[in-house]
């Protein structure tokens, strides 16, 4: 099979944006993306003329604000040196690939003709300011969404500037304004409080989106909305200035005091308690039903898990430095009023205050000293290279620093040219698309009151931690989206052909061929000599003929492109005003501006741009919507963006897999079970159970699959936690809302008000506000009933979770019952063998006790004949002897070998003579005279008494000596100080 033949079987995903690959310019939904993103710089003239002008002004607007984040990136000194690499790249690329670059443009030439030389600028009527840049201020380039809502309907606003500008930008529902004219424009004040005007009926909904957690903003944008100065709370020692309506809106029982973590210098632990509560805010008396409504609600977001490493970092690094300036403002201070006290009377520190300073001074400078010599050296790996290049021969060789490494400034350096060009790229790319929230941060992160960030899912529980970047990089959908080592093919290139059927190289089920496999296990030990069983589907080596060497597999190339996201905890703020005005509060992903299709507000705007006509009747509708797309994100399957982890998914995978691996060491436990039976039926002695015993005994891979499980269902727990509190808000805000729009309790009645209306006797006006009443209970119930479906879902998941764990449970003491039966039954087999042992050694005792005499008697008669050479005793009389004496003496010694009665016999005569040789010589007498002297408690007394009182007479000498060197220099210190006031005196005369 060719490579195109094979090729052309394949299903292709359509193509669509972000995509070099040509794709439909007509049916493209974000013309700005494509822009930038797709179409080739000689083709975006042609593409720019086709757009609308709304299309071609946004395009102008973002190239403008990326040019002129640039030019501020390039004259910051913190990262200007991100431009300058790329810059130094692109210059060394280019000569070092002269000969292709050229070989390129003479290709694309001749192939595209048409292709323009010139690179399309939208801005090239603008005049380029040269030199340094304006300051960036954050709130110009954050945008603000409006939505507007009139008779039930939603409209674009269309108020317009002095100058002919519309204030507001886009049209329903994606009209934006910047936070800065939002919060600070003096000329205009959109957020203003609606009135009524003559003939109106009723006022239309407005409905303001802050994109960031910010407590600055939100007390702008209230203040502004009363048109009242930014309000001043009262604290323990300080009151209010005056009590305005903003006042009573954020007084502290809804504001402040909700805050948890205020104050402190771990980051994430600020967050806004949940709460659903009604508010009152009127200056005067506190309303019995008041018309604002607050809420602060979590909710459950993603992140990528690099951008969540780089704003972490971030985060870390002006906590630090803002806690290192307050010390050095308090060190300052310190050196101020000492200044300030320099012309007062002196007085020296006592001599002892003295000593005590020193010696505090020098345990300090010790640990210094110890810490400095623990830490590691920071010598950048240029230093390395040329320390290991003095040594001679180049012993430590094998150290060298590797491509790529890092320099000294943790830049990273590649060997190749190309790829230095485009790693320096993508730094620039990522700190032009970081650069506003990092400015956010900045600006805001330790201001009073200060910005929220964003959490993820264990530093929303464990919010008392300091760190939590383990825990983060260990969570399920981290594992799930993260590319593993496993889960490569292993490609076989034309000269391992060969040896595809070969033994020496089998593929295990770990993606690993086993001679990799026993040397690791050799290096770290734990080489186990123990069946194996395929623990995982096997991982096979890429089998497409004659092309796995020069076509990347599909499936390593997603594998390759996983990008590890993971949970985010994210803070809903919501309030609703006067019935008719909406602001809420919550974060975008880090770094995301339009391109987030995940996003909450996006969603919501999408869902109200489909929205039927009629749907909206009251802002507690909107803020039904709302709520629902804050809390449905990872539960709404229609939603396709592929960058967005199916979370839901990615828990029944790590389950299912959970399960699979149970199972799988189930059947290794029965495996074994079965060896065991049958050795235990060979009736050979020789039998082995060693290697089973040592499998049944390791329980680390049953321990894992434990652990893995109960982190699934630790994380499990904290999303069941977040979904009932928003379930338990949800109903409260259903209460409060009804209560709202039925002040005084009369739709609740339902059938008596629906008898009312058909028969015409309802107040006049209040067929629209039953309805409205009405519509929104309906739409309410939905809502909580599509959160107890997202309930339900998340106990399923946990319910499961927590069978399999129990089902481990299960296995391990299973385990540990069959680990009991070998270790019986070897006790059985080594019990029979001891039977045995103990015959064959009585049988050897025996032999040796009948013999031993004999052997003995033998000699002895054999040196008695070699003495008397003359007279040796016959060979008859040699044999009655030696046979005669020693059967008396193999008599007497099985006697006493085999009776009881013999030996006790034998030890209660030899015990009663020694006992009573002791009594009657006085030996034990005298034992009893001095054993009460010797006992140990006796000993230890006398020995402690004996060293405190050496030790405190050596105290009662130390402080008389101090005493009185103590007397000696206060009588020298107070003659001294006599003496510089008769000085001082004198002088004055």
């Amino acid at each position: 099979m060719t490579p195109g033949a094979w090729t052309s079987q394949l299903t292709l995903k359509p193509v669509t944006c972000i995509s070099s690959d040509y794709h439909d310019h007509e049916n493209i939904t974000d013309k700005l993306t494509h822009y930038l993103g797709c179409v080739e710089l000689w083709d975006r003239e042609r593409f720019y003329n086709t757009l609308t002008d709304e299309a071609q002004h946004q395009i102008r607007l973002e190239l403008r604000r990326i040019a002129f984040i640039r030019r501020v990136i390039e004259n910051s000194q913190v990262d200007g040196e991100a431009a300058q690499r790329l810059v130094a790249s692109l210059k060394d690329w280019r000569a070092d690939s002269r000969d292709a670059v050229a070989e390129v443009g003479r290709w694309s030439a001749m192939e595209k003709p048409y292709r323009k030389k010139a690179h399309h600028d939208p801005n090239s009527d603008r005049p380029f300011k040269d030199g340094k840049p304006e300051e960036y201020i954050p709130d110009k380039d954050f945008n603000a969404y409006y939505m507007q809502f009139d008779s039930s309907a939603g409209v674009t606003n269309t108020t317009r500037r002095p100058n002919g500008d519309f204030l507001f930008k886009a049209k329903f529902p994606n009209q934006k304004i910047s936070v800065n004219t939002l919060l600070h424009d003096p000329d205009f004040n959109p957020l203003k409080r609606q009135t009524k005007k003559s003939g109106d009926e009723s006022k239309c909904i407005r409905y303001f989106h802050l994109p960031s957690n910010n407590m600055k903003w939100v007390q702008e944008a209230i203040a502004r909305y009363y048109d009242e100065p930014n309000p001043q709370y009262d604290t323990a020692y300080r009151k209010a200035e005056s009590r305005t309506c903003a006042n009573m809106l954020l007084r502290r029982d809804f504001w402040l005091g909700q805050e948890q973590g205020r104050g402190s210098h771990i980051i994430h632990t600020r967050h806004m308690r949940p709460l659903c509560e009604p508010v009152s805010s009127d200056p005067e008396k506190t309303e019995s039903k008041p018309r604002n409504i607050v809420m602060f609600m979590p909710y459950l977001h993603w992140e990528l898990d690099q951008q969540r490493g780089h704003f972490s970092a971030l985060i870390d690094r002006r906590s630090t430095l803002h806690q290192e300036n307050i010390l050095k403002e308090e060190l300052r201070r310190y050196d101020e009023r000492r200044d300030q006290r320099q012309g007062l009377y002196k007085v020296r520190p006592p001599p002892s205050v003295r000593v005590t300073t020193e010696r505090v001074t020098s345990r300090r400078d010790t640990n210094e000293t110890n810490n400095s010599i623990q830490r590691p050296p920071n010598d950048p790996p240029e230093a390395v290279t040329r320390r290991v290049e003095r040594e001679p021969g180049h012993r430590f060789r094998h150290i060298l620093p590797q491509w790529p490494y890092r320099d000294a400034k943790g830049h990273l350096i590649t060997k190749n040219k190309l790829g230095q060009l485009l790693w320096d790229a993508s730094k620039l790319f990522a700190a032009i698309n970081n650069y506003r929230d990092r400015k956010l941060i900045d600006n805001y992160l330790l201001a009073d009151p200060p910005l929220h960030p964003r959490r993820t899912l264990d530093q929303s529980y464990y919010w008392t931690l300091r760190n939590t970047k383990a825990r983060d990089r260990d969570q399920v959908v981290y594992r799930g989206t993260s590319a593993r080592a496993g889960e490569h093919h292993q490609h076989l290139v034309e000269e391992d052909e060969p040896k595809k059927d070969q033994a020496a190289q089998p593929v295990t089920w770990r993606g690993w061929t086993s001679m990799q496999e026993t040397a690791w296990d050799a290096v770290l030990g734990t080489v186990l000599e123990q069946p194996q069983l395929p623990t995982v589907e096997p991982v096979a080596p890429c089998s497409h003929p004659k092309i796995s060497a020069h076509v990347e597999c599909l499936t390593c190339r997603e594998v390759v492109r996983k990008i590890p996201r993971l949970l985010m905890v994210d803070q809903l703020w919501m309030w609703i005003l006067d019935d008719d005005t909406i602001i809420t509060c919550f974060p975008k992903r880090w770094g995301v501006d339009r391109q987030d299709h995940s996003g909450v507000h996006k969603a919501i705007r999408q869902r109200m741009g489909r929205a039927r006509h009629n749907h909206i009747r009251s802002a507690y509708d909107l803020g039904l919507v709302i709520i629902d797309e804050c809390s449905s994100l990872f539960f709404d399957r229609t939603k396709t963006d592929e960058r967005q982890p199916q979370v839901m998914e990615i828990f029944s995978e790590a389950i299912g897999n959970m399960a699979q691996k149970q199972t799988i060491s189930s059947n290794h436990l029965w495996h074994w079970a079965n060896e065991l039976a049958k050795a235990s039926n060979k009736k050979s002695s020789l039998v082995d159970l060693s290697e089973l015993h040592i499998a049944l005994l390791n329980i680390t891979p049953e321990g894992k699959l434990q652990r893995e499980t109960k982190d699934i269902i630790e994380e499990l727990d904290i999303m069941i936690h977040i979904a009932r509190k928003q379930k338990e808000l949800l109903k409260r805000f259903k209460k409060h809302a009804e209560g709202l729009l039925d002040p005084t309790g009369t739709y609740k009645a339902g059938e008596t008000w629906d008898i009312m209306l058909a028969q015409g006797r309802a107040p006049v006006g209040h067929n629209e506000g039953y309805e409205k009443w009405k519509w929104f209970r309906a739409n309410a119930d939905e809502v909580i009933q599509e959160a107890d479906d997202h309930l339900d879902e998340l106990e399923g998941l946990r319910k499961s979770a927590d069978d399999v764990c129990r089902n481990l449970d299960s296995l391990l003491s299973l385990k540990q019952q069959q680990a009991s039966v070998v270790q019986a039954w070897q006790s059985i087999r080594h019990g029979e063998e001891a039977v045995k042992q103990g015959r064959s050694i009585m049988i050897f005792t025996v032999v040796t006790i009948i013999f031993l005499p004999l052997a003995f008697m033998s000699g002895v008669l054999q040196l008695y004949n070699d003495v008397v050479e003359n007279h040796g005793l016959p060979f008859q009389n040699f044999i009655l002897y030696m046979f005669t004496i020693s059967i008396g003496v193999i008599i007497v010694i099985v006697i006493i070998a085999f009776s009881t009665f013999v030996r006790a016999l034998a030890w209660s005569l030899a015990h009663i003579s020694f006992n009573w040789l002791l009594v009657k010589t006085g030996l034990y007498g005298f034992w009893l005279q001095i054993a009460d002297k010797m006992q140990s408690d006796n000993m230890v007394m006398w020995a402690e008494r004996e060293v405190n009182e050496m030790k405190e007479r050596v105290k009662r000498e130390r402080r008389r000596h101090l005493a009185q060197k103590y007397e000696l220099e206060t009588k020298r210190f107070l003659e001294e100080s006599m003496a510089e006031g008769r000085n001082t005196h004198s002088t004055r005369t």
